[in-house]
């Protein structure tokens, strides 16, 4: 009656969608975790996790992993690098000790955040490295990111 009937044909928020895996409160997870949708951790995780949608961490959740996923919500705890080829949200009282590779990167107030974070507006998140060296032996990573190559490590 009020309103546009166009209202169902917005995407829904990470909080809408469909959960296809719970990692609930009580329970540890250690491994590899690879698969379709979404996935919600209110517990304890360990390993690597790879989802094709969205990582929703609680604020009794927490990631000792590397994660790739399309989207990242965190109220809770993570230490390791996410992978999030649209964006990651970081809530007020969540704790990220990791990198962050990223198209958006939100940070409420009250966050701890400690490492960095690289965005770009390309669909790749994941990096390539490749190890190469110099002619001193000395060595280098250059890490393919979102197309674009850039340089770690020490040349001196």
């Amino acid at each position: 009656m009020f309103g546009s009937k166009d209202r169902n044909l917005r995407a829904p928020s990470p909080t809408e969608s469909r959960l296809d895996t719970v990692i609930g409160p009580d329970s540890t997870f250690t491994g590899s975790l690879s698969g379709q949708g979404t996935v919600r951790v209110d517990g304890r995780f360990r390993g690597e996790m790879i989802a094709s949608d969205c990582l929703i961490l609680g604020k009794s959740g927490d990631v000792e992993a590397d994660v790739e996923v399309r989207e990242a919500v965190v109220a809770g705890r993570v230490t390791g690098k996410i992978y999030a080829s649209d964006r990651v949200v970081l809530q007020s009282g969540s704790h990220l000790e990791g990198d962050v590779y990223t198209n958006s990167l939100v940070i409420e107030e009250g966050v701890f955040f400690n490492g960095r974070c690289v965005m770009n507006d390309q669909a790749e998140a994941r990096p390539r490295v490749d190890s190469v060296g110099d002619s001193h032996g000395r060595d280098r990573q250059d890490i393919e990111m979102f197309g674009q190559k850039q340089s770690t490590g020490s040349l001196s």
